[in-house]
């Protein structure tokens, strides 16, 4: 007979007891806006290749805010029926949270930050051999297995060329094996990813000059073992990056933003929300459900993801050549 260890055997009591407890359907607060009228952020993923769904209310009122967990379920692919689990976040997909009075995260631990800078945004890396620390100065990487800090890389270098820097805020990471994508937000609005190696290389942003990818009102995700995936506003491009900017692939989606004039479509994409008759039904039905999307690659190639807006909680299942919908799943709803 095996003998576990009683901390093994609580952790997995604990484990089993919130999967139990845990509802098969999205509760009420998966719905619900936050105090900046902002819904929650739905993450997509896989762990240990099952399909995983975790929801989260958005950091608000401050910058030193945390996300707050709302809970995760696996999903099946085809039907869009959920299952209980008991994990708290996606390997590779960066939350915000808070640092204890050690100034650690999970036991991970880092020197103290400043008061003004926002909270750490911390996250493990899809193979679950290392976690990240992400400050508004600091890039921090451990050993999952030890727990020890094995680089420390500035997000801005004065010795480095520009492109290598991050010169926004840092406000989200994924960690890709061993590559991580900062994602960086300013107030222009401009929304980008500059792209490092564990073991502290700088690759670069993601686009240079006037090429540079801007990711504002659209979203990322990790679609594979080396690839990660940025769409740009309501999903009119999405660009795969394979490694740590080696190569990079673009798709467009064919949407026609008429009813709207240009002019209310490019208030649109700097963040205007203002649109109203048939130019706001379209953007609702054809551009506001890719926002902050999190997309995923299946095994038959295609891309899946979560949406928003008034799609919030449905997933869509796309085809990787024109990101056309091929089917639109709702998923359960707690009454």
């Amino acid at each position: 007979m095996i003998k576990l260890p009683g901390l093994t055997i609580i952790a997995l009591l604990l484990a089993t007891t919130l999967a139990a407890t845990q509802p098969v359907c999205l509760p009420k607060s998966v719905f619900t806006k936050n105090g900046d009228g902002e819904l929650p952020i739905m993450d997509l993923g896989y762990i240990n290749n099952v399909l995983t769904l975790c929801a989260y209310e958005r950091a608000f009122g401050s910058l030193s805010n945390a996300d707050k967990l709302l809970g995760c379920w696996t999903v099946d692919s085809t039907a869009g029926a959920l299952g209980a689990s008991a994990t708290t976040a996606i390997p590779g997909r960066g939350r915000r949270a808070d640092l204890d009075a050690q100034n650690c995260i999970n036991g991970y631990c880092i020197p103290p930050i400043e008061p003004d800078e926002h909270t750490a945004v911390f996250a493990t890396s899809t193979d679950e051999a290392h976690a990240a620390i992400l400050t508004g100065t600091v890039l921090y990487i451990f050993e999952t297995g030890t727990k020890a800090k094995v680089a420390e890389i500035p997000l801005v270098k004065s010795d480095a060329p520009d492109a290598t820097n991050v010169s926004n805020v840092p406000w989200g990471l994924l960690y890709n094996g061993d590559t991580l994508f900062v994602i960086g937000m300013d107030a222009g609005p401009f929304s980008g990813a500059t792209i490092f190696k564990e073991n502290g290389d700088r690759a670069g942003t993601v686009g240079t000059g006037a090429d540079v990818l801007n990711i504002f009102q659209g979203g990322y995700g990790i679609l594979g073992r080396d690839k990660v995936a940025l769409a740009d506003a309501g999903l009119q491009n999405m660009t795969t990056v394979t490694g740590a900017n080696v190569a990079r692939q673009s798709s467009k989606r064919t949407v026609n933003y008429a009813p709207c004039t240009r002019r209310q479509f490019e208030q649109w994409l700097q963040g205007d929300d203002s649109q109203t008759g048939a130019c706001k039904r379209l953007l609702d039905a054809k551009y506001k459900p890719y926002v902050d999307m999190s997309p995923v690659q299946l095994s038959s190639g295609d891309i899946i993801t979560t949406l928003s807006g008034l799609a919030q909680g449905d997933i869509a299942v796309l085809n990787r050549v024109g990101l056309t919908e091929v089917r639109r799943l709702k998923l359960a709803r707690c009454r």
